[in-house]
């Protein structure tokens, strides 16, 4: 399945059979966005746009993801606009920002309704 480089942090929604991809900031090559694949037939159905610098990705259960981001070329630290995002799953676009500096390990929310 062709995606963009560095494709470092992976989240599968039962709900929707589609599996969310998301690229860590690796130099200048790394995509400004997370490739989203649908799994019935492994190929890659769209792209949410405006997501540099990925660290985690977090879905909860209620069609919607949470995504902490560096906002730019930057490894461990942070870039020019950091924080956590908020994609609607339904349409595959950025809903919110929450501004902060956050660059976690990790994100542990438990999915609602999803193992049901």
């Amino acid at each position: 399945i062709p995606i963009g480089i560095v494709a470092s942090k992976m989240v599968f929604v039962k709900k929707l059979n589609r599996l969310y991809v998301g690229h860590t900031t690796w130099g200048d090559e790394a995509p400004p966005w997370i490739d989203v694949i649908d799994c019935a037939t492994d190929k890659v159905i769209n792209k949410i746009k405006g997501v540099q610098g990925v660290r985690v990705m977090s879905y909860v259960g209620n069609l919607k993801m949470y995504i902490t981001v560096t906002g730019g070329r930057t490894g461990f630290g942070t870039g020019a606009d950091p924080g956590i995002l908020v994609a609607d799953l339904k349409t595959n676009k950025i809903i919110k920002k929450i501004k902060g500096n956050f660059a976690p390990i990790s994100l542990n929310l438990d999915p609602v309704d999803e193992f049901k």
